[in-house]
């Protein structure tokens, strides 16, 4: 065998060892990609997969609720409740969506409400079709319905300084969620919870002022 031709051997060798160990580190590494948050310092907490085929997660610092698709598109729906501290999010049931939307035109007036959703009928097949995921406010001791549209509904818990945070949908229908410091764990009856503390907002809504909680 000539020089040339070992040389050529032993390069065809050698690419063959390299491209060997480059899958192997491949196989053991795997691809990354990070996908920056529009808000600065939002602190991500809680991620979950969707019933509209994106992930949500939570903003403890943001005080904002994100939506990711799998393409790395991020959405951001502000809660209503200032510095709140979103902490859990999980997919939940739905409630009654015409108790919600009764409760938005009041919220709203008449101008608000058909500016968003056209007329009542129209709102309750909006929200007849979104699905739910709920989240805990650990900061604001409520918790919050969010469709997948955008709409958020909070609502209070009756322990003060609770600091709700892991929550989860019972085989009975409720939301049961953990109270970190009431030492507690609560559920929340879809059904029957009444109204939300403050009308659902969406962001591209304008500012308003939120509602006082009442004791």
């Amino acid at each position: 065998m000539t020089l040339k031709a070992r040389t050529i051997i032993l390069n065809l060798v050698a690419a063959a060892l390299a491209a060997a160990l480059a899958g192997l580190a491949a196989a053991h590494t795997g691809a990354i990609e990070e996908h920056p948050i529009p808000t600065t310092n939002a602190r991500p907490v809680s991620l979950v997969s969707g019933p509209d085929g994106a992930l949500w997660f939570t903003e403890l610092l943001g005080n904002k609720i994100g939506r990711i698709t799998t393409d790395g598109v991020i959405t951001e729906f502000p809660v209503p409740t200032p510095a709140s501290q979103p902490n859990t999010i999980r997919p939940g049931p739905d409630p009654n969506p015409a108790d919600d939307c009764a409760y938005q035109r009041d919220s709203l007036g008449e101008a608000g409400f058909a500016t968003r959703y056209g007329t009542f009928g129209d709102c309750v097949s909006r929200l007849a079709t979104t699905k739910t995921l709920w989240f805990s406010e650990q900061n604001a001791d409520r918790l919050a319905q969010l469709t997948t549209d955008g709409d958020i509904f909070e609502y209070p818990l009756p322990t003060p300084h609770s600091q709700p945070g892991g929550l989860t949908q019972g085989p009975d229908g409720a939301v049961w969620f953990a109270e970190f410091a009431g030492n507690q764990i609560g559920r929340l009856h879809v059904k029957n919870v009444g109204k939300p503390a403050a009308p659902g907002t969406r962001s591209d809504d304008a500012p308003t002022e939120s509602p006082t909680e009442s004791p």
